[in-house]
């Protein structure tokens, strides 16, 4: 019971806090940063795919390291 009343009071505390405004302006970049992507499309998903793929290898490598 006590589990019920905290959940509610967290859900309650959720719904009050006014920062919720800055989860909306995160999403709405989000947003845009996709749509940009998705405007430059395959030119950049090959390169980011390299990008991506040499930093886990330099990732990899610092762990593989220690």
């Amino acid at each position: 019971m006590k589990a019920t009343k905290t959940i509610k009071k967290m859900t309650l505390a959720f719904f009050r806090d006014e920062s919720g405004q800055s989860t909306t302006e995160y999403v709405l970049l989000l947003v845009f940063v996709v749509m940009a992507v998705k405007a430059v499309g395959g030119k950049l998903n090959s390169g980011l795919g390299a990008l991506i793929d040499k930093a886990f290898q330099k990732a990899e490598a610092a762990v593989d390291a220690q």
